[in-house]
């Protein structure tokens, strides 16, 4: 109830961009940033594909907004960033594909300076869960740079981030087609293990 209206009206603004005069594109990225926030998970879902349908069409606005809101993003429009990037066909574009991990790589640059209370708010865990998927999704997309970003997460002895690569190296998209690359960031959360425990 009181869902399915918000979550078609957000598609339709997005089917509507590229064909709207600019006074209404701005309008519209309103409407959609504020969506973003929402606390309805399948409105926040109507901007991944909305935004998915302006990408696919013209990636340059959804780049320009993106980079505009970046730095005082809150959790959940960071969500909408990856969830919305994180779609294959606009990830064959490999300017695209390294655009999503420099944005990655900032959202996951940010975590380790978290507060044990921001960390236990609901809307880092809805973060969390996108970057749980979505990374796996721009290592398919461009492996070396990738994995090397993965690496560089997992020799963190942060927790969520660990949390977070795990649950990306265990994709079927990234086991079946690069086995031994897993392989290698997962030995690195296990040293950091290893290490833990000899710690205590």
């Amino acid at each position: 109830p009181r869902e399915f209206l918000p979550f078609c009206g957000i598609l339709a603004l997005c089917t509507h961009y590229n064909h709207a005069a600019y006074q209404t594109r701005k309008a519209i990225m309103e409407q959609v940033r504020i969506a973003m926030s929402d606390k309805r998970w399948r409105t926040r879902e109507a901007v991944a594909m909305g935004l998915q349908r302006i990408a696919e069409a013209d990636f340059e606005p959804v780049r320009t907004y993106f980079s505009l809101w970046q730095a005082n993003a809150n959790d959940l429009e960071k969500r909408a960033f990856l969830a919305t990037l994180a779609h294959p066909p606009i990830l064959k574009d490999e300017q695209i594909a390294r655009y999503s991990l420099e944005m990655s790589d900032d959202i996951l640059s940010r975590i380790p300076a978290l507060s044990k209370a921001s960390r236990r708010a609901g809307d880092f865990a809805v973060l969390s869960k996108g970057l749980q998927y979505a990374l796996s999704v721009f290592v398919v997309a461009l492996p070396d740079e990738g994995f090397n970003l993965l690496k560089k997460y997992a020799r963190l002895h942060d927790p969520d981030l660990t949390k977070i690569i795990r649950s990306n190296l265990s994709k079927s998209r990234l086991t079946k087609k690069h086995a031994n690359r897993v392989n290698e960031v997962v030995q690195i959360l296990n040293n950091n293990r290893e290490v833990d425990n000899d710690d205590q």
